[in-house]
Parts: C-alpha cells; structure tokens; sequence
C-alpha cells in the first residue's frame, strides 16, 4: 500500500511537469474526478494559499490567451483549470493557445476537461506542446459493475446494495455514484429511479416537462417514486436549458434539447414543495400530485 502511494505521488509530481492536461471521454465523472486530484496535487506542491489556482468560466481564446501570459506573484507557477477547451476553439486559436503556452512553459499548467477525446486536427496543432492525456472511455459491462462495487466498498454499502445500483443505472456513472453515496448515509433510502420503475413514469415525466397531461399514467404508481422521476427530469431540462449539460447522460441531454423552454425554474419550486411536504408529513398519496 505504501509502495502505491508513493508511485501515485511521484505520477502526480511528473504529470505537472507539463504545460497542457487532457482529461477527456465520455465518463466524466472520472474525468472531474481526476481533475480535482490533479489540481489538489498541484496546490499542495505549489500554491497552498490558493491564489495561483484559477478556474476559467469563459474559454474564448482570448480569454485563455490573456490568462496564459499573466504570471503568478504568489507562486512559482500558476494552475488555469477550464471545461471544453478545445471543442469551443478553432484550429487557428489553438495554434495561438499553443504558442502561449510554449511561452510560458516554465510558469503555467493548463487543464482542461473534455467530453470527447482531442480529434487529430487539434492533436496536430499541439505537436509541439508538452502534455498528458488521460482518456476515460464509457463504462459499461463487468467494468461498471465492478466500479459501482469497489466504490461501494470505500464507503461501506452493501454488495448486494451495490449491485442493484449497478443494474438499475448500467453506464451511468454519475447517477450510480450519486446512489451509493446516498446508501451510504441511509441504507434503506430507495433509489431515485431504477429498471424496477414502472415506465409509464418517465413517459409521464416527459408530459410534465412538455406542460401536457400526464395524472392518469400515474394514477397506479407511488407518489414518492413519481416525484424522483418528476425532479430528476425537470433539473434535467434546466441544466439543458442552460447549456449546462455536463454529467447528464448523452440521451437525456439530446430528447430534452427538443422540448420548448417552459417555467422549468417554478414547475422544479412546486415539485420541492410537494416533496417536503410528503417527507414531512403534511400530506400524502395523491393529495401531494395536487401541489405540482
């Protein structure tokens, strides 16, 4: 175990040797999660006031270009963090990217989270540029099952609890992660949605984020598992609304693209309401559907 963790150390020292981090794929979830790591490792080593670490919200090439030749007056180095970095640029203003970076070879780490792997255009006008990719492929199969298991460990849930998560959300990683984290604070919690969810459910969900009628395909269901589903999908239509689509799986992110904009804000409030007012007591059945 020792012998690991200083091998983990010593990765972690060589990789923020480079200029440019590529953390890519559509699994996200260990994506961000290695892009925390490798900032967390970079403010340890470097910048334990923080204030050399920066998390760029605007990745116009511009906006990069500027922060890449601004050099840290509190540490020896400065760590620019950023989200779909090089599907936003053009060829010619990675170029640019690249060239600044070359500049600053000795002051600056660029990371940057991407959802899809760097296409070779992109590869090629990095030639010249020191980096490190990290590829996460989609996990599906034995492997999902086998991490929903081993992240079930680190966090004492059940095997059994882990492999029901592990069938009720194959491939999701963020959705499954959110799950045991959630078994792991209440064992008995039920899951948010499952396979086992009747599927008239998420029909009636999709009613309900397009403002039809959808009460008579949930007259037979439980009220709790209607409001999961109900919850899920309308922040599901805001974060699409927003553009703010990362996490959400591909599929989600593409059917709600479809559906007009609607008061999703108000329609997510009265669902909140009539959730707390079930788990508090003030009122149940059918008598909490009438809130929303």
């Amino acid at each position: 175990m020792a012998f690991l963790l200083v091998l983990q150390c010593f990765l972690l020292a060589v990789t923020l040797l480079v200029m440019l981090i590529i953390c890519s794929g559509p699994d996200t979830w260990h994506a961000r999660k290695k892009a925390r790591e490798l900032t967390k490792a970079f403010r340890d080593k470097h910048d334990i006031l923080g204030y050399s670490t920066v998390l760029l919200q605007e990745t116009d090439a511009q906006t990069v270009i500027r922060q890449l030749a601004t050099p840290s007056l509190f540490a020896p180095k400065r760590f620019i963090r950023c989200d779909g970095l090089f599907s936003d640029l053009k060829i010619a203003e990675i170029r640019q990217v690249a060239k600044r970076l070359l500049d600053d070879a000795d002051q600056t780490i660029l990371l940057s989270v991407e959802e899809e792997p760097l296409p070779q255009k992109t590869v090629e006008a990095l030639a010249e540029v020191k980096f490190v990719a990290y590829p996460f492929p989609a996990m599906m199969g034995k492997s999902f099952v086998d991490w929903c298991k081993e992240y079930a460990k680190t966090l004492a849930v059940s095997v059994e609890k882990a492999q029901q998560i592990a069938d009720g959300f194959a491939g999701d990683v963020w959705q499954a992660a959110l799950e045991i984290e959630k078994a792991s604070a209440n064992p008995n919690a039920p899951l948010a949605s499952s396979m086992e969810i009747d599927p008239s459910v998420f029909e009636a969900a999709d009613s309900f984020v397009r403002q039809k009628s959808w009460r008579e395909d949930v007259s037979q269901l439980e009220t709790e598992a209607v409001m999961a589903t109900f919850l899920s999908q309308t922040r599901a239509a805001i974060r699409v609304k927003d553009r703010a689509t990362d996490g959400l799986h591909p599929y989600v992110a593409k059917k709600l693209s479809g559906v007009k904009p609607g008061p999703f804000p108000l329609m997510l409030r009265r669902l909140l309401r009539a959730h707390a007012a079930v788990r508090t007591g003030l009122t149940v059945g059918e008598e909490a559907e009438t809130l929303f």
